[in-house]
């Protein structure tokens, strides 16, 4: 007890963690393996929760992996049955995407981490913080962070512990504001904050990743569009996409190495359990899903009793009228495609641009197209349950937007009767507002000028 009592002298850090060992020794803390059914409605984190984190942690002798693996559920994708998952997209998917989504929902992402970070390192990303976005937009930050800790995205303790935890890296937090789009909190991991200082990104590499194909994959689903009007030069091609919910956050982090992708905001130190924005191996290890779900997608496609199961949902999308007899259709010109007897092969064509998730069919098999695409991303990430976790389908996107031969996707606008492709209205309008700016008296510009131009 002396020894302790000369600790305590120290720093007040020290006599903090000796009361709190001594409060929170009986502390009841099974709740963070409880659902919230209100969880929808959470506007900022609740002091309970900070309590029973802090009171697990101290339980498990500091050890965040712990604290988080007895947490579970939506902390961990508990929820998912893996066996299950991996028996369905075995038959179907390539061997290199299977053993990729086994071990993302086993072990965990990235792929491979090696690296280490000295007490220096630690203490110039410490004393840093954050990047200056935070404060300016601190008006959002308690929304952002409430949204992340509800859907149990990260995991929150009080700040000073941060001291005790072994392992642990501070990453530099930024807020990005797009008009029209949800804010985003995006981790820097690739700032050097000093000519000694590592970043995250440094001790990770995409060689050691699963490979990505989204780059090819507005030209594949432009190919496609282009097949379909070749095999009918008068049938009307309708287009739709559907979005990811947080897409990067369902490829859990593995556990024993969750504390190194940590940051700070608001008074708390926050954990996160799935992949951050700004890890230069976040886009590789979401691939993998999005590969399968594509594939899982094109197979499902000859299942028609699943427009009945998720009915309910795609009725709630709005459908462009049916084409009149004056409608015209712009012909594609090359050799006459040919449609073999496997017509619905032909028909189910999926393309993934990170979470987007991009097809055109005719008409009469539109909804189809929509339930297959569902189903495959029910079957991977997890089926709908309000009451427990947020839905992995964007379902304000979904439906917010219309099934239509006319519909911008990536920042394009395609029209499959005229077969022509232009800017979207909003990025002309951005392009006019900008070019404002670059008259023939103008002497300099910035770097960011000429990006934003760019």
């Amino acid at each position: 007890m002396h020894d302790i009592q000369n600790l305590c002298l120290c720093h007040p850090l020290y006599a903090h963690l000796w009361t709190s060992l001594q409060r929170f020794q009986s502390y009841d803390f099974s709740s963070l393996k409880d659902y919230e059914p209100q969880h929808s409605e959470q506007t900022s984190i609740k002091l309970d929760t900070i309590r029973c984190t802090l009171a697990a942690l101290l339980h498990y002798d500091m050890d965040v992996a712990s604290v988080i693996r007895y947490a579970g559920q939506n902390y961990t994708g508990a929820y998912r049955d893996v066996p299950l998952i991996l028996n369905t997209i075995k038959p179907h998917v390539p061997n290199d995407v299977f053993e990729d989504i086994k071990r993302l929902l086993v072990v965990g992402a990235p792929a491979k981490l090696v690296g280490e970070s000295t007490r220096d390192n630690f203490d110039i990303f410490r004393h840093y913080g954050n990047h200056p976005t935070v404060n300016t937009y601190i008006n959002k930050i308690e929304k952002l962070i409430n949204k992340e800790e509800k859907n149990k995205y990260i995991m929150v303790f009080p700040l000073w512990i941060h001291r005790f935890i072994s392992n642990l890296h501070l990453t530099p937090q930024s807020v990005v504001v797009i008009p029209g789009k949800n804010d985003r909190l995006v981790s820097d991991r690739s700032v050097r904050l000093s000519e000694t200082s590592t970043p995250l990104n440094d001790v990770t590499r995409l060689s050691n990743e699963p490979p990505i194909f989204y780059g090819t994959c507005f030209t594949r689903h432009l190919n496609r569009i282009w097949e379909l009007r070749l095999a009918q030069p008068s049938e009307d091609i309708l287009l739709f996409d559907d979005d990811v919910k947080s897409c990067f956050r369902h490829a859990k982090l593995n556990l024993e190495i969750a504390t190194a992708f940590s940051f700070i905001l608001q008074q708390c130190l926050c954990v996160p359990v799935g992949q951050v924005f700004g890890s230069n191996t976040s886009p590789s290890n979401w691939e993998p899903f999005a590969r399968a779900r594509c594939l899982l997608a094109t197979v499902f496609f000859q299942d028609e009793t699943l427009v009945s199961k998720h009915k309910p949902l795609i009725d709630q999308v709005c459908f462009s009228p049916i084409p009149d007899s004056t409608t015209t259709y712009s012909p594609a010109w090359a050799h006459k495609a040919t449609v073999d007897s496997a017509l619905q092969d032909f028909l189910a064509s999926f393309n993934m641009f990170v979470d987007d998730n991009l097809y055109a069919s005719y008409r009469p098999y539109m909804r189809r197209m929509m339930a297959a695409s569902i189903e495959a991303l029910f079957v991977l990430l997890g089926t709908p349950a309000p009451l427990e976790r947020q839905c992995c389908l964007a379902m304000d996107k979904f439906l917010k937007t219309k099934c239509s031969y006319e519909r911008v996707q990536l920042g394009f606008l395609l029209n499959t009767r005229t077969m022509i492709v232009l800017l979207s209205p909003d990025k002309v309008d951005k392009i006019k507002k900008i070019i404002k700016n670059w008259h023939k008296h103008r002497k300099s510009y910035t770097l960011q000028e000429i990006a934003n131009l760019v």
